[in-house]
């Protein structure tokens, strides 16, 4: 046996074993290379960098900024603040926004729009003495005397005034002393009157005995004659008194445009539409929300069968006043004046569960007994 080639052979199959055994150990070592050197379990991810030694995974987590305890609850106390800054400047901006809104409607005369316009801001500010006034000043025009009485009472309690402010309350104050102490004797009055007569009493003697103390009344000094006069018109017993007394009422104040409706309203009951009419613009131009005037207005264009602008004169007196003195029973007759029966029907309906009564002249003239014009002329 040739034992040299024996040992030649053995010698050249280790060396082939070696050989294998290092390209394996290079394959492996390429694959290790190829692997993330975090997590060793996924491949590198060289889309966006050739030299990245890390998986997609393991570099995001990596750029995620490792911010402190502390850093983080200042980052969201700074994120707390500016929301509430943001809620703040958005709650800030409605009010502003009402603000100018009130504004606005007290430059178009729209006084009683601002009036409740300018307390939604005061309820917000009610530190701000400007606000006040500016609130006072549109009740005052929208003639809610009680209203400007709460405003002052209310807000202006240990406020410091400047010597203007402190002119215009003494004013206003002034108003409403005369008013309330008028309105207080007017009251006695009437006390007198339930404790003098009775249901069985003649009306004439009733009326007489009315008449003859608020004529007393008017003699007294620091009396704001309107409500006396008013009271007068109220209680006549002819149409020729009406018209003096809502003539002497229209004739007053001229702050004061509630007056006027009485004295149109006289007006167009004699069959006086033009006068009527120039009587209730007149009003309008001084106090666009004077509730009662747009329903005289729109009462004559019934009248004088413009029925589509008297209904809209009516509808608007009633979005301003809807407890207005004989405004809802004038918004069903318009309705039904142009041809809205069913829709009349429904607005009386959503006054059944009120205190609400049909009066006896508009049911008559539902039960089509008594006309469009015997209802407003008689």
């Amino acid at each position: 046996m040739d034992y040299d080639n024996c040992s030649n052979e053995q010698g050249e199959n280790e060396k082939i074993e070696e050989i294998v055994v290092n390209e394996e150990n290079i394959e492996e070592s390429d694959e290790r290379q190829m692997l993330c050197a975090l997590c060793n379990e996924q491949e590198k991810d060289l889309s966006e960098n050739n030299m990245s030694v890390l998986c997609y995974k393991c570099r995001k987590q990596k750029l995620k900024l490792n911010i402190p305890l502390k850093i983080k609850v200042f980052l969201s106390a700074i994120g707390v603040v500016f929301l509430c800054s943001m809620v703040m400047f958005i709650f800030t901006l409605s009010n502003y926004q009402r603000y100018l809104s009130a504004e606005k409607h007290m430059e178009n005369k729209e006084f009683s729009l601002a009036y409740y316009k300018y307390s939604t801001v005061l309820e917000k500010y009610s530190y701000s003495v400007p606000i006040i006034l500016k609130t006072a000043e549109a009740a005052m025009s929208a003639q809610y005397f009680g209203n400007l009485a709460e405003t002052l009472n209310t807000y202006l309690l240990d406020k410091n005034l400047n010597d203007n402010e402190y002119k215009i309350v003494m004013e206003y104050s002034d108003f409403l002393d005369v008013y309330f102490d008028t309105y207080q004797e007017i009251d006695d009055i009437i006390t007198e009157m339930n404790n003098t007569f009775d249901k069985e009493s003649d009306p004439s003697e009733i009326s007489k005995f009315i008449h003859g103390k608020l004529e007393e009344l008017l003699l007294k000094d620091d009396i704001d004659k309107s409500q006396v006069y008013y009271n007068l018109y109220v209680t006549s017993e002819t149409i020729e008194e009406a018209f003096k007394y809502s003539k002497l009422l229209y004739e007053q104040n001229p702050r004061t445009t509630y007056g006027y409706a009485s004295y149109g309203n006289v007006l167009r009951r004699m069959g006086e539409f033009d006068q009527a009419k120039q009587v209730f613009q007149k009003a309008i131009d001084l106090n666009a929300c004077d509730a009662l005037s747009w329903r005289g207005k729109g009462v004559i264009q019934l009248l004088e069968n413009q029925k589509k602008s008297g209904l809209e004169s009516i509808k608007y007196a009633y979005k301003i006043e809807p407890d207005g003195l004989f405004v809802k029973e004038a918004l069903v007759i318009a309705l039904c004046e142009n041809g809205l029966r069913d829709d009349a029907m429904t607005f009386l309906e959503n006054f059944n569960n009120t205190d609400y009564k049909i009066e006896e002249d508009l049911q008559g003239y539902l039960d089509g007994t008594i006309s469009v014009e015997q209802y407003f002329l008689n």
